[in-house]
């Protein structure tokens, strides 16, 4: 059976998950952009920001891109659309291949779970965001629930706050 691990590998219990790792966010949210990061920009700004989102640091692009969307209608039009187009799809939950009897039943009992979640659509969406920005980020919370650690909300959370480890990009930044 899967079992959620940090960073380090290590085993997470269910009572570890009971705050969220943002709870504390204040630093984040008054880095917020007072005016359109798109205002008076040229090829060679673009070219800075792509090169710096290379190396890893990730805010500039992020910005740039949600002022973007959201500067042009056009633009936002064919995001939502893309959007739009992946939300009917049908999904299904399986156990791996070479599956426990352990690993099936979870899988059997997962579609209902899954129902159960508070805004599972919106999940989903928000999950899109990853067609324009190249990365979602969502954060989870966590219940225990028969005996296992279910999620029970989720918490959408800006590109801004995230950049990768330079010198191996998919480690976790220190």
């Amino acid at each position: 059976m899967g079992m959620l691990t940090d960073i380090y590998g290590r085993l997470l219990r269910c009572h570890t998950l009971t705050q969220p790792q943002t709870a504390d966010d204040r630093h984040l949210r008054y880095q917020q952009l007072s005016e359109h990061f798109s205002l008076g920009i040229d090829i060679r700004r673009v070219y800075d920001i792509l090169s710096e989102a290379e190396q890893g640091h990730l805010v500039r692009q992020a910005d740039l891109f949600f002022d973007m969307e959201e500067r042009d209608g056009h633009l936002f039009a064919e995001m939502s659309k893309r959007r739009r187009s992946v939300m009917p799809l049908t999904w299904r939950i399986v156990p791996p291949r070479h599956h426990s009897a352990q690993e099936k039943a979870m899988a059997d009992a997962a579609p209902e779970w899954f129902s159960d979640l508070p805004e599972f659509e919106t999940l989903l969406f928000d999950l899109l965001d990853t067609i324009g920005h190249g990365f979602a980020a969502v954060e989870i919370g966590w219940k225990q629930a028969e005996n296992i650690c279910l999620p029970c909300a989720f918490y959408k959370r800006p590109q801004r706050w995230f950049q990768t480890a330079t010198h191996n990009r998919n480690a976790p930044s220190a």
